[in-house]
Parts: structure tokens; sequence; C-alpha cells
């Protein structure tokens, strides 16, 4: 007999989005690095919260790359079914970023911003997602947990309405880019609509950064009986073992001894 899936009476949304970028202080370049950040986490939490619901899809903000001594988060994660979704997202001065030979350029300029330390970082050009997808894969499978992960999402919002952001040439390592007006119009189609496994709620639940509390009161309308639709992303990539001597942050770095990206 197969399990039945989706919790009708939990929390359909749990974590607090921008919740990581409370404290600014050990990251951000500035204030208004910062205040970009969270902007862009809680515009995506606008469009994520609607869809999830007790006995559907459920969404988490905020959880922690299980890596010891590492510090970036993985901004969202939608379950529907046995699918996890993982979503970074960010918010970007307007204009067209494209990527040719693993360089990521704004305009003709390459995209960098300042890191704490003063030197320039490229946040394009990180592998953070990629880590993130490689992690989540080996937490969820070592525990014995039947869960497909998708091709994890990477939404751009324009930081200004008068202006316009094109993604469309830009490349993440390991992951897909999108600007958050796209991703709007196809939020329900990507995210899926089938009741999310419990325990692959319960066992991400544990990765949240503000120990799991509800961030909202999610949406009380009966979740939507339809059939599964196709994930439109390959999500058929097997769990990656974990390196010899265990994973190292460092090692998902971009060429050159670029840092991670801490605007993650």
């Amino acid at each position: 007999m197969s399990r039945r899936l989706g919790n009708r009476s939990g929390p359909a949304v749990l974590g607090t989005a921008g919740g990581g970028l409370g404290d600014a202080s050990g990251w951000a370049a500035n204030e208004n690095v910062a205040r970009m950040g969270q902007a862009g986490e809680v515009r995506m939490a606008a469009i994520l919260d609607p869809l999830a619901r007790p006995g559907g899809v459920t969404v988490l903000h905020d959880l922690r790359i299980p890596i010891p001594g590492f510090t970036a988060n993985i901004d969202h994660v939608v379950v529907s079914g046995r699918t996890v979704l993982l979503i970074d997202s960010k918010m970007w001065k307007p204009g067209f970023y494209w990527t040719v030979g693993g360089k990521t350029r704004r305009g003709w300029r390459r995209f960098a911003v300042t890191s704490r330390s003063g030197k320039p970082a490229y946040p394009a050009e990180t592998k953070t997602m990629s880590m993130a997808y490689d992690t989540i894969t080996r937490y969820l499978h070592g525990r014995g947990i039947n869960a497909t992960i998708s091709r994890p999402l990477v939404v751009i919002f324009s930081s200004s309405q008068r202006a316009r952001l094109d993604v469309w040439m830009l490349q993440f390592p390991g992951a897909r880019a999108m600007t958050g007006d796209a991703f709007g119009r196809r939020a329900r189609r990507l995210v899926g609509k089938r009741g999310a496994d419990p325990v692959i709620v319960a066992a991400l639940a544990e990765l949240l950064n503000n120990g799991g509390s509800a961030s909202r009161r999610p949406d009380r309308r009966p979740p939507a009986q339809v059939p599964h639709e196709a994930d439109p992303f390959a999500t058929a990539r097997p769990a990656v073992p974990a390196p010899r001597g265990g994973t190292s942050p460092s090692s998902y770095e971009t060429g050159g001894g670029t840092p991670l990206d801490p605007w993650a």
C-alpha cells in the first residue's frame, strides 16, 4: 500500500524569509547590500507562501547547508510530493546579465561586488547552489528518504521598477536563472501541486535557522486535486557521494580563489 502524502494539520509555511540576513555585519559589504538581499527573499516569499497549504505544497524559508563551519544558507525550499526544489532569491540592479566562458557581465563590465574584505567578489560565478544541491541530496538519501531533488533555481528581482533586468544569457553553476517576473508567472507549474511528503518536510525542518516556527498562517483553501506535472527541469540526477575526507566548502569556490557568495 502506498503511503499517503501530505500533512493536513501541520503548518504549510515554515521559517522566516530573510531571517538569515538579520545580522548582516558578518557578510554584507554595506547596509544597502543587506537590505537588497532581504528584500529579494521577502518578495519571493510573497509569491511562494500563497501556494502553500496543509495537505498541499510546503514552503520552507532560510535553511542552513549542513556542512560544519559553513555559513551560507538556502533561501527557500519547496516540497511537492517527494520532489524538493531549492531556490535562491536575489535583488540586483537593472541591466543585461550574460555569461561567457564562466564569467558574468552586466552590460560590458564584469559583474562584481565588494566583499567585506574589500576585494571584488563575483556573486554570479560561485557554486553555492551546486553545493547546496549535492549536500541536501546526500542529507536526505543518507537518511534513507526517497526524494527527488530538482535542478535549483536562482530567481533575480530588479531593484528598480523603472528599468529592465534581463538574465536570459546568465548562467549559474548548477542552477537555472530567471527573473522574478518570469517566476511569478510560472510559479504554480514550477513548484508543483502535490501534497508534501511529511517525512521530507520533517527532515528539512531540522535545518531551519529559526528553529522551525511557522512564518505565517497558511492559506486554508482545500488543496487542488490535479495530476502530477512532470518536472520542467532535469531531476534524475543521482545522489553525489561525499568527497574523500568530507565535503570542504573551499572545493566549491570558483577558479582563481574567488570566495563563496556571501549573499547566497
